[in-house]
């Protein structure tokens, strides 16, 4: 509860990362998008 808080205080408080200073940030366009490989789900179960 008291780490909740604090995170609260930040975000309220506009501290750095919530102080509005990423809104014209804009990813390389050199990067590619990056893709699951086909079988990231083997193994995992879904409900019927």
């Amino acid at each position: 509860r008291r780490e909740g808080e604090r995170i609260i205080a930040e975000v309220e408080g506009r501290s750095w990362p919530f102080d509005g200073g990423l809104e014209s940030w804009r990813p390389d366009p050199a990067w590619t998008i990056p893709e699951l490989p086909a079988n990231w789900d083997d193994g995992l179960d879904y409900p019927d």
